[in-house]
């Protein structure tokens, strides 16, 4: 009979154990996805947002990335590499343009190509509104590539595929 107690109770925490560790391990796409979120939530901006959270954005989105990234976005005219301080720069002075903006990745579909280097497939929705008072849309097609530098996935280049609406 204690011997059946046992074996029940080394099945339950045999059990709970797997499932802890389902719950909690993310595989190394759903990193690169977090990186993705967490870009569009930093890069996001809110109506009245204070310029101390505007700083922080830009710092927290700057450590996203590489120390230099390779940006190809004709449509905003980038094209060419950039440090840490340039994405921070570019970032800041794009908020002033508008008075509240949404980015929103979709459609992500993720390829670890080496144990250090992963490419991302997605669709990006920017929105928001200018300080003019226009709205704006659109939704692009990006490539993504990271480098996994010290243990975390790192925006290394972002290219710009296809303008899908504007």
């Amino acid at each position: 009979m204690v011997e059946n107690k046992n074996i029940i109770i080394a099945v339950i925490v045999l059990a709970a154990v797997a499932i802890l560790y389902f719950l909690l391990h993310k595989s190394e796409e759903d990193k690169v996805k977090l990186q993705l979120e967490l870009l569009g939530k930093h890069v996001s901006m809110e109506t009245g947002e204070k310029p101390v959270t505007a700083v922080t954005k830009a710092k927290n989105t700057r450590d996203l990335f590489a120390e230099i990234s390779r940006l190809e976005i004709p449509a905003y005219s980038l094209d060419g590499s950039f440090t840490h301080g340039d994405i921070s720069s570019l970032l800041i002075s794009s908020r002033s343009y508008f008075s509240r903006f949404t980015l929103e990745f979709k459609d992500i579909n993720v390829e670890i190509t080496e144990e250090d280097k992963a490419e991302a497939e997605v669709t990006v929705r920017l929105s928001g509104k200018l300080t003019s008072g226009e709205r704006t849309d659109e939704t692009h097609e990006l490539e993504c590539k990271f480098k996994k530098i010290e243990g975390e996935w790192l925006f290394s280049g972002i290219t710009a595929v296809a303008v899908l609406q504007k």
